[in-house]
């Protein structure tokens, strides 16, 4: 397996296409448009990515912990931040069937708190057919109109008598069935 290309800055690039291997971006990248038709490209945290259209396609998993400025079209896994981080993006988020979210963090995470995952200032459509989260990771994933979030669940525990584990099951069932917009959530 071959090891990473590591691109510190990059300009006057007009296009970048990937079919395989895995590639980081770590400063400011200009890249007129970006395909990814299979391997990763990530892009460390603070680092910025220009490019007009970013695709994504079925196979190839983008990342960022930094900037995204551009819209992202996504068919294959989008996978933000150094998970949990924010991917902030300065464009859209289409999200087709078949997209995949990848959360690669795990631990715990504070009930009822939410972590911004994905923010987009033109707004996010579409949705995820699959959310890969490691179990321990305890919390769900919310989609709003400009943000996916990771809300924090109450962790059970086997010790707990019957009414505390009933109570934590009711808040954690509670805070799933909410609509995005839900001020439970907020």
């Amino acid at each position: 397996m071959w090891p990473p290309v590591a691109f510190a800055n990059v300009t006057n690039v007009n296009a970048l296409g990937m079919s395989s291997g895995f590639a980081t971006v770590s400063g400011n990248a200009a890249l007129g448009n970006i395909n990814l038709s299979g391997g990763r490209l990530v892009s460390l945290s603070g680092s910025t990515i220009r490019a007009s259209q970013i695709a994504v396609r079925s196979g190839a998993t983008f990342g960022s912990a930094g900037t995204v400025d551009g819209n992202i079209s996504v068919a294959g896994i989008l996978s933000p931040g150094a998970s949990p981080d924010i991917m902030t993006v300065s464009g859209n988020v289409a999200i087709t069937p078949g997209a995949t979210l990848r959360i690669v963090a795990e631990g715990q995470i504070r009930p009822g708190t939410s972590y911004d995952l994905i923010v987009s200032r033109d707004g996010i459509t579409g949705s995820y057919t699959t959310i890969d989260k490691a179990a321990s990771l305890f919390g769900f994933v919310v989609q709003r109109a400009d943000r996916i979030q990771l809300l924090g669940q109450f962790l059970g525990n086997a010790a707990f008598n019957p009414q505390v584990a009933r109570s934590i099951a009711y808040a954690s069932t509670a805070f799933q069935a909410q609509p995005a917009t839900s001020a439970l959530l907020d």
